[in-house]
């Protein structure tokens, strides 16, 4: 396009010509930039470069600073793009350079942070150090949000503790803005990245910190829509699923913690009580009976009336052998409290059919939790679980059908399994004397009118 001889003479030219030719040959080199042909882009640069540095400073317009601005940006970036050691020191060199001409402009830190993580294996204190530069300096426009977050997750790749420091210092930055929605997203980049911790324990304490700050800043920050609230929770209880099946339970109970926060009240009783029993459950398996307790006393009464967490106080009162703890469970049918062991049929009956979270599996289960295993000696006192469970197969209200449903295999062998397990209850009692042997003949009897409800029913007498 252009002879030697013409560049050559180029620097003879007026200032204005030469701005011109420059400003010419930066769009040669940036179009070559954006078409990712770094070698040629860096050569048209370079030569639009040493134009603008050979002119008199002072008979130049007051845009030529902008221009060399840009060229030397642009051609940071196609030297960087060559992937080569000598090109990255010349570009080391030239941003040094800007810095000393224009201080720390944003395009500046910007390059600092290209220049840093062409290396993998770059040092994160120093790219936090310019990003937070970069985030105490910008105006933060949607455009600038998105790239911020972007080295964010550059940083998150080498140091997730130093991402979530700088999270935290954006999101207090946008709280002063109007940008709502950037607000909710920030928030939702910060549960995520707490995620990546390799030590959850500091990934807890940092996320409980944040969750402070954004609490007591609450007259600033918006209150988190739903769909917020429900991806927050996504996250949260994926790390509690993965601690607890590494039977990490004082760490799942951490999260489960983390996701009951205030902050997340828009979440639904339905979710928090999935929570909630989470963390009773941990509480069970690492057979802290006390704090198991306390989680119970203080779930709302939703969470205590939902099947599966009277399924798991009565695993607790079994592994504490509490009977006043199951004493406490309303008996919701007959309208007073009772005994555990007095409603169980109901409980896993009725509240389970009626409960799709209920699996049918957890009746059986409930009841091998009631087999003699402490001394050949029964858990709880189960004399009283027969009668109700006899008395529900004379009513019928323990088979599913009762309730409007199609029996199935499943459910007939829950009620199947159900009978056998009482069963064994009432002959351990008979052995010891403390059980009339009829009760074990009306249970049979009870399920041959239950099981006569069946559509599969083959009548074994």
């Amino acid at each position: 396009m252009y002879s030697k001889a013409c560049l050559s003479r180029a620097t003879q030219v007026d200032a204005v010509e030469a701005e011109r030719f420059t400003d010419l040959l930066y769009e040669v080199g940036h179009d070559l930039l954006e078409r990712k042909h770094y070698e040629d882009a860096a050569k048209w640069l370079e030569r639009a470069s040493d134009i603008l540095t050979d002119q008199n400073v002072e008979k130049l317009s007051s845009d030529a600073q902008e221009l060399k601005l840009s060229v030397t940006s642009c051609l940071v970036k196609a030297l960087l793009g060559l992937q080569e050691e000598n090109a990255r020191a010349k570009a080391s060199d030239l941003i040094d350079f800007l810095q000393t001409e224009v201080g720390d402009k944003l395009v500046v830190l910007l390059l600092r942070l290209e220049l840093l993580s062409v290396n993998h294996d770059f040092d994160p204190t120093d790219y936090h150090d310019y990003l937070r530069r970069v985030i105490s300096t910008v105006h933060l426009t949607d455009s600038n949000t998105k790239m911020i977050l972007h080295h964010v997750y550059k940083l998150k790749s080498r140091n997730s503790a130093l991402a979530c420091t700088t999270l935290d210092q954006l999101y207090v930055r946008l709280l002063d803005t109007d940008k709502e929605n950037w607000v909710e997203k920030v928030f939702i980049a910060r549960i995520w990245t707490s995620t990546a911790f390799t030590n959850s324990a500091d990934a807890v304490y940092s996320l409980r910190e944040f969750l402070e700050m954004v609490t007591a800043n609450r007259a600033k920050t918006l209150t988190l829509t739903a769909s917020a609230t429900h991806a927050a929770h996504i996250l949260l209880w994926k790390q509690v699923e993965v601690m607890f099946s590494q039977q990490q339970y004082d760490v799942a109970r951490s999260w489960c913690q983390i996701a009951l926060h205030a902050i997340f009240e828009s979440s639904g009783w339905l979710n928090i009580a999935k929570i909630e029993r989470k963390l009773l459950l941990c509480a069970l398996q690492s057979l802290d009976v006390s704090s198991a307790r306390e989680i119970y006393s203080q779930m709302s009464a939703a969470s205590k009336e939902a099947p599966m967490t009277k399924y798991l106080v009565y695993k607790l009162a079994l592994r504490s052998e509490d009977e006043d703890l199951g004493k406490r469970l309303e008996n919701t049918k007959r309208g007073h409290t009772g005994l555990l062991t007095d409603q169980l049929p109901t409980v896993l009956t009725r509240s389970a059919m009626n409960h799709r979270e209920m699996q049918p599996s957890c009746t059986p289960a409930c009841w091998r939790h009631s087999k003699p295993a402490i001394n050949g000696k029964p858990r709880l006192p189960c004399s009283v679980c027969p009668r109700n469970m006899t008395m529900g197969l004379h009513e019928g209200y323990i088979y599913p059908r009762y309730y409007g449903k199609s029996s199935d295999s499943l459910w007939d062998f829950v009620i199947t399994d159900t009978i056998s397990c009482t069963a064994r209850l009432l002959i351990s009692e008979v052995e010891d004397g403390t059980c009339d042997p009829d009760a074990i003949c009306n249970l049979f009897e009870g399920g041959e009118i239950s099981a006569s409800h069946s559509e599969f029913y083959d009548s074994p007498f």
